[in-house]
């Protein structure tokens, strides 16, 4: 850790030299919350585009929880960025709704939501890394929560500084520091009213674990967490690297991903398994965020029992990746499909019609009063209270649709229907305001929608969608 005496702008510095986390001319996304970490972490730099050659960029997101505070938060990054003369990407995600249609915790959802918009937004500005505003006191959180959470010696290690495109320039500093940093400079920063609620276990061991520790079992427990990161990193790499030689020696490459031979992978220790997969999804995917522990788990259990079993894993900077166990190979290949390497979505006309380049298809939407009936070939039919408005989107992992026995991932309803996976991008998945999924047209609808019965007659207004191109529908 840096010498306290250090100003922030020199304890940055350090860090992005220490770890290599910025070269001369790279073109930088910066998420920026409008809080004194993400705010104090864009001034800085800005204060160093200039030396370094850098492009920056910045994008917010806002989560829609906290109301006219979380419209605040907005607007002070909105007005921080013209300031400072960078371009500010920004977008509104109904956290609660994504929340409960995914039986997520909302930080869970409001995590995912900010990252899959961080990711698109980078690769859209042609960014080569995304900078973050985490900081030392960041890392304690997130080491004991991974410890409270059963983590192997990866999460103990707590995050790095660097992580893919992910950076970390403020790594060795504190919140303290950014605090002091914004009031010197006169930056204005928002502070956000959900820090304090105690719902949230990030909240509650930073207002309450922790003083309780510093209190009664060591008043160094950060530096004694970090200690203890210190050895986990290190045992950590070494167990990396032993993966990593291993991996090369066994891996074979192919155009589109690498396949082990399955006798020889399961010769080796679980631990290294574990690794040598993980460290093969890394080269392939180029990130593991995202990619759950389970699934690494379920593959070595079909591989070692010989059996056949593939996982589709969260799409990352628009590639999606398969995980496959077979009786003599285990894969991980990229899903190579133009309709899946971007993640597209687009409001539909209501009434009009609307073109999807991406999957190919031609959305018309009717309103019809009351007593008409709606056109023969409608695929969705909603009464007049359907939530505005209306939109399509590509597939996302972990995508649910309602039915009227409860609701089931679309990835199942796509395993039934034999749909591939390089073809799920190619899906139209249609929404309502909430972000609710009504229907993809010609697999399945939502329970939301009413029968499409062109013989009968309603007595409110509906909405009738007509797709075009569509596939064969599938019943359930």
């Amino acid at each position: 850790m840096p010498n306290r005496i250090l100003t922030l702008p020199e304890i940055m510095r350090s860090t992005i030299e220490r770890y290599n986390l910025i070269s001369y001319g790279d073109s930088i996304l910066v998420a920026v919350s409008g809080g004194p970490d993400s705010m104090a972490l864009l001034h800085l730099l800005s204060e160093i585009r200039s030396e370094w050659n850098l492009k920056l960029a910045a994008a917010h997101v806002n989560h829609g929880l906290r109301g006219k505070e979380s419209d605040g938060d907005a607007k002070a990054a909105a007005d921080f960025c013209s300031k400072l003369g960078i371009e500010l990407h920004t977008k509104i995600v109904d956290v609660a709704g994504i929340a409960s249609r995914l039986h997520l915790s909302t930080q869970e959802a409001a995590r995912d939501a900010r990252s899959a918009f961080l990711q698109k937004t980078a690769m859209e500005a042609g960014a080569v890394s995304i900078a973050y505003a985490h900081t030392r006191d960041d890392l304690v959180e997130t080491i004991l929560l991974n410890i409270l959470r059963g983590s192997g010696i990866e999460g103990i290690a707590g995050f790095p500084p660097k992580d893919g495109i992910r950076i970390r320039p403020l790594y060795e500093a504190l919140k303290s520091d950014a605090y002091s940093y914004c009031m010197l400079q006169e930056i204005a920063f928002r502070i956000d009213s959900s820090n304090s609620d105690l719902h949230y276990r990030r909240n509650r061991i930073r207002a309450e674990l922790l003083p309780h520790l510093r209190a009664y079992y060591n008043q160094g427990v950060e530096e004694a967490l970090l200690r203890l990161a210190k050895l986990a990193e290190s045992d950590n790499e070494y167990m990396d690297r032993m993966a990593n030689e291993k991996r090369i020696f066994l891996q074979t490459e192919e155009r589109d991903g690498i396949w082990f031979d399955r006798s020889d992978l399961m010769q080796e220790p679980l631990s290294l398994q574990r690794r040598i997969l993980r460290g093969a999804i890394m080269q392939v995917r180029k990130s593991l965020y995202g990619v759950p522990f389970h699934t690494v788990e379920q593959a070595l259990q079909a591989a070692a029992s010989g059996k056949k079993a593939s996982y589709t894993l969260p799409l990352y900077m628009g590639v999606s990746v398969a995980l496959i166990a077979e009786p003599d190979r285990v894969s991980i290949k990229e899903i190579r499909s133009s309709t899946v390497s971007i993640p597209w979505e687009r409001e539909l006309k209501i009434p009009g019609v609307t073109i999807l380049e991406r999957p190919g298809l031609m959305i018309e939407a009717t309103i019809m009063k009351a007593g008409e009936a709606p056109p023969p070939e409608s695929i969705l039919i909603l009464t007049s209270e359907f939530t505005p408005p209306l939109a399509a989107r590509s597939w996302r992992a972990g995508d649910r649709i309602r039915l009227s026995f409860g609701t089931r991932k679309l990835q199942d309803i796509f395993t039934d229907a034999k749909i591939p996976s390089v073809k799920r991008g190619e899906m139209a998945i249609i929404t309502d305001g909430k972000g609710i999924i009504l229907s993809v047209p010609g697999v399945i609808n939502s329970s939301y929608a009413l029968p499409p019965r062109p013989e009968e007659r309603f007595d409110q207004l509906v909405l009738a969608l007509t797709v075009r191109e569509q596939l064969s529908r599938l019943s359930l």
